[in-house]
């Protein structure tokens, strides 16, 4: 059995997040200032590349390119993460929004110098992602993939994780998968940096990220009631100074995948 074929949590992908917009947007955390540094030294990122955004969703991490001067195709197959993005992004010249999937992006081939994923690589069946990457990518192009993981590092944390698995099923499948892709890109030789990121969030903030997730329960539904009732109990329990600490690890996978030749 194919440990990476589309399972109907991954084919449900472009309803998961139609409800959470607001909450992914307004919640989530946004990229280590050290990105573009980091793909400048690594990867030769230029102002002048063109950057394809695959699972952009709200546009978190295109605007981040768009702030470097390059011009972004973001690919995003749900159309309420899609036109939140074309809301807040409009203002950037160089932005394209593509109705489109990691799989198929539609774009032209040898059209862009770096794909970029970021949180999203688990949505997608990873061998034909590559393939499609591969293909819109000019010569000596790169992808970088990047993934977030919370740090369990403290019994805050602990127990906030194993309030999550009681209140989604699927957080234990998200979970394994995600442990399946890393060991998939480290087999096809992507080399991985990570970084440690830490925010105090104080509740509404806790709140709000605990419902951007997509295996929490949608915003709407009457489980999401007690899930809030419970996450206010743990932040009253470990808030100090009106806040409770939330760390990620960080980690970048990035291979030259462009088809030989000069850039």
């Amino acid at each position: 059995m194919d440990p990476f074929a589309a399972t109907d949590v991954v084919k449900s992908s472009t309803r998961r997040f139609s409800c959470r917009v607001e909450h992914y947007a307004k919640y989530r955390p946004g990229y280590p200032p050290t990105l573009i540094p980091f793909l400048e030294d690594v990867c030769g990122l230029t102002s002048y590349d063109v950057v394809a955004d695959v699972g952009s969703g709200t546009g978190v991490l295109t605007e981040v390119f768009l702030k470097n001067g390059n011009a972004v195709y973001a690919i995003e197959p749900n159309r309420e993460m899609r036109a939140s993005a074309e809301r807040s992004l409009r203002g950037y010249s160089r932005f394209r929004s593509i109705d489109a999937t990691g799989e198929r992006t539609t774009l032209p081939g040898r059209s862009v110098d770096l794909v970029a994923v970021g949180r999203a690589f688990h949505w997608l069946e990873p061998e034909k992602a590559l393939c499609e990457f591969a293909r819109i990518l000019k010569p000596a192009g790169w992808v970088v993939i990047i993934a977030f993981r919370r740090n369990v590092s403290s019994p805050f944390l602990e127990e906030y994780d194993k309030l999550l698995l009681s209140f989604g099923a699927d957080r234990r499948h998200m979970h394994r998968r995600r442990r399946e892709l890393a060991s998939f890109l480290t087999e096809n030789a992507f080399e991985m940096k990570t970084f440690d990121e830490q925010r105090s969030l104080v509740l509404e903030e806790l709140e709000g990220l605990t419902l951007s997730y997509s295996t929490s329960p949608a915003p709407d539904d009457p489980s999401a009631v007690p899930l809030l009732h419970a996450v206010d109990a743990l932040f009253q329990k470990y808030q100090r100074d009106g806040g409770v600490v939330v760390g990620h690890a960080i980690t970048m996978y990035y291979k030259q995948l462009g088809l030989p030749g000069k850039r």
